[in-house]
């Protein structure tokens, strides 16, 4: 019972740290919102959510780009298995808890794989919390892909190196990489099965006297894990995979944009000195210079990962028995490193020059690596330093006392120079907008005063050990209690939650726009800043800026926030965006009327008072502006409706001649279609028509269409791969109409049309993933069938 009760102690603490770190969303109800969640996390899962709970997979989405296939952005990761949270709960929690079990688990794995190489539970502990409450795993909660593939790499780790010796540990394997896959980053999930690839070849077995499995087998187990990782997400990527030709994603980078956001050099004082520059969170972040990227802030907001570890890291690489597998991770470590420091290190361009390589995004996400390698590297030093004698410990407060020493004096010197430091701050960084040039130099202060008390305070610890003051247990537990502290304390400060009322609140823009009758019909919003809305209601104090950010945000409607109230866009946010609709959106740029007309746009969000940049204002009716503020709803009653009977068509061959033809003068989209595939007018003449929707789902529509001459059906949503038309259940070729859209030809009569979308790609990577699955049960199970037939033998032959 004891031992029981032992072995669920460090659960119950890495439980304990993640409510202490996540108080605020679990007891509270605050949400959280920073960057991507708000603009494109939320609406994903909701729209999973609700279109699940409707009974029906989400191949089709209709709110943004005038619809685009779901699956072909990687990033709705649809069939990641822990969607099934988002089922069970209400949004509300389901999304914060969501988030929370990540960082959970990731302390979970880390704590699993320390344990599976022979380590004691305190460093096993230790591994678990620096890696799993991160400063960098921290940052990532606001782009889920990389949070839901990253915090897997230590348990694939494990079941790979076991697979040298178990097939069903490579079943095992082949589940978690491909659940990575699913996860939707594509990099961090690439990146982790090559480290468990090298790790299954270079790390050595932790049983004294046990030989390495053969390469082949090694070889073997290994290619089976990647194939069958890739094959299990099959159905997934191969949707992304078909779409990725028509978005700019489809291509290689250039140098410019594979290296924008790489992690500045600088950045790195924060691993000892956290909170320097400011808090990312709260936009209190003074130190511009780090940044390399168009969105204003760095990728990581913070890349510390406690004291404790870094110094134990240090101190085991350079000892002179650190051992294959300290080599191995810390070599693992410094590639990470070099390759986060992107543009900042000149052999990158060597790395990118290599074929596939132009494709990865945002150096800074390597840093991931660094981060677990630290930690991994941490727990095997914490168990080995009070074996290797005085002399490691006194070298590795050697380097505390140092590192100390330089931080204090500085905090010094700031003290002393304070009044021109605070000139410096005022008069050099007058373009931080909203930053306050006094709090900011308050944050170096801080940041150096923190660090240095915990640099101190460890300082004297590892004196006292080293002076015999302090036995073997109780120490190991103070320095992995330093870190719970440490790491607890550096999350608990940053404003990473909001009112839980964020997302569901309903605006006055969006009140207006449902005014105005929408079905069948899209919205866009003018673009515009939020510094330029000074008004009542977006006054809030510093360190509530991002949340007021995330207000405006709301109510003039930007990308994807209509997914949440179940409007459509005309546009959208998404890494996967159409490229059609954005050669649509340039070639009549200066027809702005006509554009917005030909999406569908019947309403407009703008500012109230000002001619917008878009469309004159003057041609669109008022519905609502809100007192006090500059958001106006303005009504485009000529707007093309989902569906429309057209009797004149004008049939271009080329796609610039559509483009031409959309940009005359003389056209009307009211009065002609233009489609491809042919030349020359295609005019049914005058008739009786009409046209009535029997039914809409997204991805499958039905209309009733009566006409005595025939008519061109515009069906008004995008086109792409997988939709199919049918007259009477006959299939009819769609052509392509107004550049963007789809439409038919249909015959005199009375007809029932359908359009549908189907994913051929998705089939196909269905029957994959599937065969892939049961080959990784088939596997499991033999592999537990033969290791019962061996266990009893053994216990045959030896009686």
């Amino acid at each position: 019972m004891r031992e029981r009760l032992r072995g669920g102690l460090p659960f119950a603490v890495l439980l304990g740290v993640t409510i202490a770190v996540f108080w605020e969303a679990i007891f509270t109800g605050k949400t959280f919102f920073s960057r991507d969640l708000f603009h494109l996390y939320y609406p994903i899962k909701l729209f999973i959510r609700e279109s699940i709970l409707d009974g029906r997979l989400p191949l089709w989405n209709p709110h943004i780009y005038c619809g685009m296939p779901f699956l072909g952005d990687f990033i709705s990761s649809v069939f990641y298995p822990l969607n099934a949270i988002f089922l069970l709960l209400p949004m509300g929690w389901a999304f914060r808890l969501f988030i929370i079990l990540h960082y959970f688990l990731a302390s979970i794995f880390g704590y699993l794989y320390h344990r599976s190489r022979g380590g004691s539970r305190e460093a096993a502990v230790l591994v678990g919390v620096s890696f799993g409450f991160s400063g960098y795993l921290l940052s990532v909660h606001n782009n889920l892909i990389y949070l839901q593939t990253g915090v897997w790499t230590p348990l694939f780790l494990l079941l790979a190196i076991r697979s040298r010796r178990s097939w069903g540990s490579a079943a095992g394997a082949m589940a978690v990489l491909g659940l990575q896959f699913l996860g939707g980053d594509l990099q961090g999930a690439f990146l982790s099965a090559t480290i468990g690839g090298l790790a299954c070849f270079l790390l050595p077995e932790t049983e004294a006297g046990v030989a390495m499995p053969s390469r082949g087998r090694r070889a073997a187990g290994i290619g089976l894990i990647l194939a069958g990782g890739v094959a299990i997400a099959a159905i997934q990527w191969m949707p992304a995979l078909a779409w990725s030709d028509l978005s700019p994603r489809g291509g290689g980078l250039s140098y410019e944009e594979a290296t924008e956001w790489s992690l500045h050099p600088v950045q790195l004082i924060e691993m000892v000195t956290p909170g320097i520059f400011g808090d990312r969170f709260d936009h209190s972040f003074w130190a511009r210079f780090l940044v390399n990227s168009r969105f204003g802030t760095p990728w990581a907001y913070a890349v510390t990962i406690g004291v404790v570890p870094l110094f134990l890291a240090a101190g085991a690489v350079f000892s002179r028995k650190a051992g294959r597998e300290v080599y191995f991770w810390g070599l693992v470590g410094l590639v990470s490193l070099l390759l986060a420091l992107g543009r900042h290190v000149p052999a990158y361009r060597i790395f990118y020059e290599i074929p596939g390589f132009d494709i990865f995004r945002f150096p800074a996400k390597f840093f991931y690596l660094t981060t677990l390698s630290i930690a991994l590297v941490s727990g095997i030093a914490l168990d080995r330093l009070l074996g290797e004698g005085k002399s490691r410990v006194v070298a590795i407060r050697t380097g505390l006392l140092s590192v100390t020493v330089l931080v204090f004096v500085t905090f010094a010197a700031l003290l002393i120079f304070r009044q021109a430091m605070t000139e410096f701050f005022v008069g050099e960084t007058n373009d931080l907008g909203d930053v306050d040039k006094i709090d900011a130099m308050q944050s170096v202060s801080f940041g150096l005063l923190k660090g240095g008390f915990v640099l101190g305070m460890l300082t004297i610890l590892f004196h006292l050990k080293a002076e015999d003051g302090l036995g073997d247990r109780l120490f190991r537990l103070i320095l992995v209690g330093v870190t719970l502290v440490e790491l607890t304390m550096l999350h608990a400060g940053t404003r990473i939650t909001a009112a839980p009322d964020l997302y569901e609140a309903t605006s006055a823009t969006v009140t207006g726009v449902r005014s105005i009758p929408m079905e069948g019909y899209r919205f866009v919003r003018e673009r515009g800043s939020y510094f330029a809305y000074p008004e009542a209601e977006y006054r809030f104090s510093y360190r509530d800026l991002p949340e007021r950010k995330q207000r405006f945000f709301s109510d003039s409607l930007q990308p994807n926030l209509g997914m949440i109230y179940g409007l459509d866009d005309a546009i959208g946010y998404s890494p996967a965006e159409p490229t059609r609709l954005l050669r649509f959106m340039v070639a009549l740029k200066d027809r702005h009327f006509t554009r917005y007309t030909l999406l569908g746009v019947r309403a407009f969000v703008a500012e109230s008072g000002v001619e917008s940049r878009e469309i004159p204002l003057h041609r669109l009716r008022s519905v609502v502006t809100r007192k006090g503020t500059r958001f106006a709803v303005l009504e485009n009653p000529s707007a093309l409706p989902r569906a429309r009977l057209f009797s004149k068509g004008l049939q271009v061959p080329t796609e610039e001649a559509a483009l031409d033809a959309l940009r005359g003068v003389d056209f009307d989209p009211n009065e002609t279609i233009v489609l491809g595939g042919g030349t020359g007018a295609l005019d049914f003449g005058p008739a009786e028509r009409t046209l009535v929707t029997e039914s809409y789902v997204p991805g499958e529509v039905s209309f009733r269409v009566t006409s005595t001459s025939g008519s061109h059906l515009l069906f008004n949503e995008s086109w792409s791969p997988g939709w199919e038309a049918t007259i009477d259940d006959v299939p009819t070729p769609i052509r392509r109409a107004n550049f963007l859209m789809q439409a038919i030809n249909v015959p005199p009569g009375s007809h029932r049309v359908i359009f549908r979308y189907r994913s051929p790609a998705l089939y196909r990577g269905g029957l994959l993933s599937l065969i892939a699955v049961a080959l990784a049960i088939g596997i499991a199970i033999g592999s537990g069938v033969l290791s019962l037939v061996r266990a009893r033998r053994s216990v045959v032959s030896g009686g």
